[in-house]
């Protein structure tokens, strides 16, 4: 170690530690037997003010030690300032941090050199089960810290006498008195979220769970629900990376104690580690039994010997000295404004964190709500006798406008149902509406039938798929807000509606769906206008599909070519997941490319979902994969990941043949008549004749990526569903849509997935030039985003000593020669 290493760590003087420009952060001066102390506070910048969370941070501490919780560190003292001063909260050191030990304290034993303690099996452990004690107490309270990292937890040194320029002592870790630091951005129940965390992503060190990671995207929006139901995984998530970070590779050497055997149950719990964080959110935590499979490795004598053993400072650095290996956490904009010009900064500060005026909210909101209740009741007697003639009005001007031609609806009796019920339990239209959005498609004019030359190529591409029932050979009906209804005059001659709960209101019931029922255009396919379905969580998804559904009344445009699927933003977790088909005849329709975009709209999210969590296992396989003697690791995680035949699109019946041939007539267009829109509409009624087919998902897949815009969510989705769909023919896959997988995933800002996807490939493709010529024609194609997930894979080939088998594997890249790949 260098003086300045020593001083940074054992060190007693004044020093500002590394951070980021939001905060500042001191170890103060301390005298020999004295605690240090630091000092740390946040500031207001260019960048936006910081400086509430100040106060924040020392309420989550002041909880945490009242609650006597012992792995955090005490509190000194609280500052509020004054003066224009900013806002200080002071701790006792907590310790010196997994990061300063990983990287600035290297050790030696028995004439062995390790980097860092860590490389030592035992110690490897022994951080893994302290940091789960640590956050089971958290977590017990219903904290959740967000920003768990190397540098955000501390490890006291043993003894307290130890002197770094004495040679020969031996020092050790004391691992039971771990303590987590940095708690202003953690959520804790009973402690307000008014503002977005300003946390960013972190693309350096990927520690941050995809979870957090989509919640504070929602959050820069202005949604913060996402935000507050975060829970524990999130730092689960975030000790697994850690981990990982510091798992040395199987054969760590004879110093570090570890074994294949060993090696690989570590590997085993990081991998249980990420399986809770990718597992639904349930009541019983995982902490206990993850805690339990710590502690068996430790009861091992060997390694129990080594964590009792201690250390010795190495003679020299082995690793480059950085101010802080692990990043230091990134902030993303917006944030809260910087205090006006002229105004003090503590009146700022004391505003932004309790207003005192707040204090009688509860009563202003209960005096605007009386106040508000009694105007409604006075206002009763003068508007009864208006709501009643405009009632009168209204009903007389519907009867006027009623078409005398309009046949009654069959079957029907009673009463008409309410607009909220028909709502309930009308089913799609023929043109492929969900039922929450049929009344409005019922309303869709004769605009929308296209004329029999404008759909003449995609007829004569597959003629047979596309013929509508006998029965829907009526001519569109008029625009209306409901389907057609019979005149008032002859509902009100029918008899009065049963009693409520008899047989016949039952029966009647039973029956509406029939009031709603919309004519297609016969044995004609009709235009792909853009698509808008009511997705479930996690999205709603705007697909593009050959058949038009009208969202509102207003007349529709003139048919337009193909339009690709476009995914708006996400809607906040908290919205209610749409009602699953129970059968095609209820909700779906029959024109099979309306059938396709209810089938990705309302069902392939929620598929897509579990997909993904068998997805993610092989990704994890294939990051942990560094030479191709892993690769059988890769194959039997990816042999595993089957969804449930179950589980995919339940209900839903299948046209193998129809399907069959519009995918082939999709791969015409594509591949000899180079018109890509025409392959999207073509593969999407091929999809809704046959969803269960992982090559049409796949493909349906590939074709939206080559839609200018490319759309990689709806992409990625239908990827995720066609790996895990379980076609025989490929057990682990296909590498096309692993490589569809790897390519959705960067455009949509998975990065860290698009390389392990690419990891994927190696491990599956019998070619490894196939594969470079993929991925450098994809960065050609769509250009940064893919950039550093391909110079990943021709890294890793690099490191196996491949590069020469293929001028597209060659490092550093030849990105001109992907310029020239068809």
């Amino acid at each position: 170690m260098n003086p300045v290493d020593i001083d940074r760590v054992f060190g007693r003087s004044r020093l500002k530690m590394v951070t980021g420009e939001h905060v500042e952060v001191f170890r103060e001066e301390a005298q020999p037997g004295e605690r240090r102390r630091y000092t740390k506070r946040f500031l207001c910048t260019s960048e936006g003010d910081f400086r509430h969370w100040t106060e924040r941070e020392w309420r989550i501490l002041a909880r945490l030690v009242g609650h006597g919780i012992g792995p955090v560190p005490d509190v000194v003292q609280f500052d509020r300032g004054a003066s224009g001063r900013p806002a200080i909260v002071q701790t006792y050191d907590a310790g010196i941090t997994v990061d300063h030990w990983a990287t600035l304290l290297p050790v030696e034993r028995d004439g062995r050199v390790l980097r860092h303690v860590f490389e030592d099996c035992a110690h490897w452990w022994a951080l893994a089960r302290h940091c789960l004690i640590a956050l089971d107490a958290i977590h017990e309270l219903h904290l959740v810290h967000l920003d768990l990292k190397a540098d955000n937890v501390c490890i006291p040194l043993g003894p307290a006498d130890f002197d770094p320029q004495v040679p020969g002592q031996v020092m050790r870790p004391l691992f039971e008195q771990v303590a987590l630091i940095d708690f202003a951005f953690a959520l804790v129940s009973g402690e307000s979220l008014a503002t977005a965390l300003p946390i960013g992503h972190q693309t350096d060190y990927e520690y941050q769970s995809p979870r957090l990671l989509r919640a504070l995207e929602a959050g820069r929006a202005g949604d913060l629900l996402p935000t507050r139901q975060l829970d524990w995984r999130c730092d689960i998530y975030s000790l697994a990376a850690m981990l990982r970070r510091y798992l040395p590779g199987p054969d760590g050497g004879v110093g570090g104690a570890w074994t294949r055997r060993r090696h690989a149950d570590a590997l085993v719990l990081v991998h249980r580690l990420f399986d809770a964080h990718h597992a639904p959110a349930s009541v019983q935590r995982p902490h206990r039994e993850l805690i339990e499979l710590a502690s068996a490795a430790l009861h091992d004598a060997g390694l129990a010997a080594s964590l009792e053993r201690g250390w010795q400072l190495a003679g020299q650095t082995l690793v480059p000295s950085s101010d802080t290996p692990t990043p230091v956490t990134r902030i993303a904009l917006p944030v809260a404004a910087p205090a006006p010009q002229g105004e003090p900064a503590a009146a700022a500060t004391l505003a932004t964190a309790v207003p005192p005026r707040r204090r009688n909210e509860p009563l202003r909101r209960w005096l605007w709500v009386s106040g508000v209740v009694a105007a409604g009741a006075a206002s009763v007697p003068f508007m009864a006798q208006a709501w009643l003639a405009l009632q009168a009005r209204t009903m007389q001007e519907q009867v006027a406008r009623a078409p005398a031609d309009v046949p009654e609806a069959p079957e029907q009796s009673g009463a008409p149902a309410s607009p909220a019920d028909a709502g309930e339990r009308a089913p799609a239209p023929a043109s492929g509406t969900s039922p929450a959005t049929a009344p409005a498609a019922a309303s869709a004019p004769a605009a929308e039938t296209p004329s029999s030359a404008a759909t003449a190529p995609a007829a004569a591409s597959a003629p047979a798929a596309e013929t509508p029932s006998s029965a829907a050979t009526a001519p569109p009906p008029r625009p209306a807000p409901r389907a057609p209804a019979p005149p008032k005059s002859a509902q009100l001659a029918k008899a009065p509606p049963p009693a409520k709960g008899s047989a016949s209101r039952k029966a009647t019931e039973a029956r509406t769906p029939a009031k709603v029922q919309v004519a297609a255009s016969p044995r004609m396919p009709m235009p792909p206008p853009v698509i808008v379905v009511a997705a479930p969580p996690p999205a709603p998804v705007t697909i593009a599909a050959p058949t038009p559904i009208a969202t509102t009344p207003a007349p529709a445009p003139a048919p337009a070519p193909p339009v690709p699927v476009a995914v708006p933003a996400p809607m906040p977790a908290s919205t209610p997941a749409a009602p699953v088909a129970a059968s095609p005849a209820v909700q779906l329709p029959e024109e099979f490319g309306a059938r396709a975009g209810a089938l990705i709209g309302e069902q392939l999210p929620r598929i897509a979902q579990r997909a993904e969590r068998l997805v993610l296992r092989v990704l994890h396989a294939a990051a942990q994969a560094e030479n191709g003697v892993q690769d059988a690791e890769v194959l039997n995680a990816a042999r595993a990941m089957r969804l449930s035949t179950d589980d995919a699109f339940p209900g839903v019946s299948s046209a193998a043949d129809d399907a069959r041939r519009l995918h082939e007539a999709a791969g015409s267009a594509f591949w000899n008549a180079r018109n890509p829109q025409q392959a999207l509409s073509l593969q999407m009624r091929s999809f809704g004749a046959d969803p269960r087919d992982p090559e049409v998902a796949g493909n349906l897949a590939f074709y939206l990526l080559k839609q200018r815009p490319a759309q990689p969510e709806a992409a990625r989705r239908l990827a995720l569903y066609a790996l895990t769909a379980g076609d025989r023919q490929f057990p682990n896959g296909r590498l096309e849509d692993w490589t569809t997988l790897a390519i959705a995933s960067a455009l949509a800002g998975r990065e860290r997935d698009a390389r392990n996807a690419w990891f994927v490939t190696l491990s599956l493709s019998p070619s490894l030039d196939r594969q470079c010529r993929a991925a450098v024609a994809a960065y050609a194609s769509h250009g940064e985003k893919l950039r550093a997930p391909t110079e990943a894979m021709l890294a890793r080939i690099r490191t196996w000593g491949r590069s020469n088998e293929s001028p597209f594997c060659r490092w550093p890249p030849n990105w001109w020669v992907g310029a020239k790949v068809p």
